[in-house]
């Protein structure tokens, strides 16, 4: 796997860690923001 497919890697589960962590939170955002990463990293490789 190339570094930028790691480091993607690293910060989406940094992402996830807030979603686990604050449940209840509003967080539509964040995961709206996560979505487009994905759909980015995707289109790129």
């Amino acid at each position: 796997m190339s570094k930028d497919a790691w480091r993607f890697l690293l910060s989406l589960d940094s992402d996830l860690e807030i979603i686990r962590r604050y449940p209840d939170e509003n967080i539509r955002e964040l995961k709206d923001f996560i979505l487009k990463k994905i759909d980015f990293f995707c289109n790129q490789n």
